[in-house]
């Protein structure tokens, strides 16, 4: 991607890693202008940090997600591949040889679930940090899969890193989002009738015998389709959005089909 502002070049790659994805896939786009080596001045990297933190949560807030909290292992996490790829000058999702969720759990956050967006720029040597946070926090927002990242609204915390590329100027930026084990989606299907029901959560299919209970684990707020029969053999798919510790128990019914009730 190219910006232009105040008639300089800025080079600007970024790379997400989409949120459903369990292997990183990488976009490569090539610059128009080709660029040399920076001799200008380091940036505040610790203010820009803070410029993408806040950012973030307003771009959240604008499109009524709440906001993330900082965690101290997602930003140990995005700080140290920051640094790897400026001190090796190489960049992509797995350029230290690890997927992100195994940096994660290497910096010791309990992962569930999450995603990464990262990017480099090349800003003249006049920037500062208020528009260098601006070059990466609107990159991700127009580009649909790091937007995506950036409104997940699975993911409660994040890590943000800035590291600089002295020999080549560029600086790179890591976002780290997570959702911890200990706020897993736990919730509940009981069947309480004397039929077998079959049931679907996302793309898995599941079939509970009588008076069975399944209790169910996910990282993401599950889509739960619920197979009902009645008593002629007709049709109808129940559809259920459980929340974290919902209990949904089917029941024979003296009139009709099964019915449902939210313990």
């Amino acid at each position: 991607m190219i910006r232009l502002l105040c008639f300089c070049c800025i080079v600007f790659y970024l790379l997400p890693l989409p949120v459903k994805a369990q292997q990183s896939q990488e976009t490569k786009i090539e610059p128009v202008i080709p660029i040399g080596p920076s001799t200008q001045r380091a940036l505040d990297l610790a203010l820009v940090e803070q410029l993408v933190v806040e950012r973030t949560n307003a771009f959240r807030r604008e499109h009524k997600q709440p906001p993330l909290r900082l965690n101290s292992d997602l930003e140990t996490a995005a700080a140290s591949f920051a640094d790897y790829m400026a001190a090796h000058d190489k960049y992509g999702h797995t350029a230290d040889g690890h997927e992100p969720w195994e940096r994660a759990r290497l910096a010791g956050y309990d992962y569930c679930t999450g995603s990464e967006n990262i990017a480099f720029a090349a800003v003249p040597a006049d920037f500062k940090p208020e528009q260098l946070a601006d070059v990466f926090i609107h990159g991700w927002e127009n580009s649909p899969e790091h937007q995506e990242n950036l409104l997940d609204p699975d993911v409660v915390e994040f890590g943000v890193a800035i590291s600089h590329d002295k020999k080549t100027g560029k600086y790179y930026a890591v976002q780290d989002f997570g959702r911890p084990k200990s706020m897993a989606y736990h919730f509940t299907i009981g069947n309480d009738t004397d039929a077998e029901i079959p049931y679907r959560v996302d793309d898995k299919e599941f079939k509970l015998p009588p008076h069975y209970r399944m209790v169910h684990e996910c990282c993401r707020q599950a889509l739960v389709a619920v197979t009902i029969k009645d008593r002629d053999g007709n049709e109808r798919v129940e559809k259920l959005k459980p929340s974290k510790e919902q209990t949904f128990t089917f029941r024979d019914s003296e009139s009709g089909p099964p019915m449902i009730s939210n313990d």
